[in-house]
């Protein structure tokens, strides 16, 4: 039942923009998932720091907020199909700065790897907002949020899994691999900009763009002070999925030292994402979606409160995240629907509403990071694999 609503959405109309949207973005998405499993691998084999882990890791966010900074003023006029296609190309930079980075072990070739990350994963988010407030009504934005998010999460179990099996490949495979990927992303998306072609997103760019970041942070105060709620149920959101993404790998690897499962940690938290998401994407919540969206993470919340009380159960504890990550599936979604329905209603500073809401997330991927791999990352080894502390 749940697929085919998802079936029936995207078929009812098969060459709406939802429909040739999906593609490009899921398969970029799915290229993401896998290069963040084994991006971290990658560092803590090179380095042997959790801390120099945390801050590499951390660098990408620091540079993701100077996007979200900027891009508001600098993407006003640009359409949302060019942004997916610019966060595309640079896409291509990032596994080729990984395979270097760990070949030479040189700790700045992974910072310029992060930050080339951060970038592209910026004009992605942008394209993605942008394309919901553009293209669908607003009636629907909790609905296509939960499409989008299925596919994400699907990504985020099958990457995990490609990447697994990449990391014990030479380097030629993976870059193969990944590019191959990354190209069929890159063509689709043209297929895409040929097919939606509007007249007003022609002229739109046209005009001139200008940068005044002071100007911007006012703005952010401005917009902070009316959307606070939101704004802490996204850092909140976005700090579990940066611990899972973070560390998810690395447990794995410490869970399964053969490498055969080292996904499964991931896999966990993913697999909830996607029946709660495509549950989501049947309803049409209209209404109440800050009140869902709380309630939701109060759920997640206590779900993991006790994790380190029946850390000696693996299958309790697996148990909790299955079930904290089904709460947040509802949770996620609707949090992006606020946030568009903000952007629809900010008119000529929708795009300073969406620099907001992902400098948040992007703090959550700085603070998280560090804080996990300084002293969680003992804990949650601990958690899962106490035989090996």
């Amino acid at each position: 039942m749940i697929y085919r609503s998802l079936l029936k959405r995207i078929t009812a109309h098969p060459f709406s923009p939802l429909t040739y949207f999906l593609l490009p973005i899921s398969m970029i998405f799915f290229v993401d998932s896998t290069l963040s499993f084994i991006f971290p691998i990658y560092i803590e084999e090179a380095l042997g720091s959790n801390m120099l882990l945390g801050v590499v890791m951390a660098a990408s966010s620091v540079i993701g907020i100077v996007c979200d900074l900027i891009f508001p003023q600098l993407l006003r006029n640009m359409t949302w199909k060019k942004q997916l296609i610019l966060g595309i190309i640079i896409s291509f930079s990032f596994p080729l700065l990984v395979v270097f980075g760990k070949e030479t072990a040189m700790i700045g070739i992974f910072f310029m790897a992060s930050m080339l990350w951060g970038v592209y994963y910026e004009f992605l988010s942008f394209s993605e907002q942008n394309f919901m407030t553009s293209e669908e009504p607003k009636k629907y934005y909790s609905n296509v949020w939960g499409i989008l998010f299925a596919f994400s999460q699907l990504t985020g179990i099958l990457g995990p899994i490609l990447g697994s099996f990449l990391l014990r490949s030479t380097n030629l495979t993976l870059l193969g691999v990944i590019i191959f990927l990354q190209s069929i992303s890159f063509v689709c998306a043209l297929g895409l900009s040929v097919h939606i072609h509007k007249k007003i997103g022609v002229q739109q760019e046209a005009k001139t763009s200008s940068l005044h970041v002071k100007r911007e942070m006012r703005y952010w105060l401005v917009l902070a002070k009316r959307i606070f709620p939101a704004i802490v149920l996204g850092v909140w959101l976005e700090a579990i999925e940066a611990m899972f993404w973070t560390l998810g790998g690395l447990f794995g690897r410490e869970m399964a030292s053969e490498g055969g499962f080292d996904w499964l940690p991931v896999v966990l938290y993913s697999a909830p994402f996607i029946v709660g998401s495509l549950l989501l994407s049947r309803l049409n919540i209209q209404s109440g979606k800050k009140h869902i969206t709380h309630i939701m993470l109060i759920i997640a919340g206590l779900m993991l409160a006790p994790l380190y009380v029946v850390r000696d159960s693996q299958i309790i504890v697996s148990l909790l995240i299955v079930i904290s990550s089904f709460a947040l599936s509802f949770a996620g979604p609707l949090n992006e629907a606020i946030y568009s329905d903000l952007m629809s209603r900010a008119s000529q500073y929708k795009e300073d509403v969406l620099g907001l809401a992902k400098a948040n997330s992007s703090f959550a991927y700085i603070v998280m990071p560090i804080l996990e791999l300084c002293d969680i990352s003992c804990w949650f080894l601990n958690l899962f694999c106490p035989q090996k502390i």
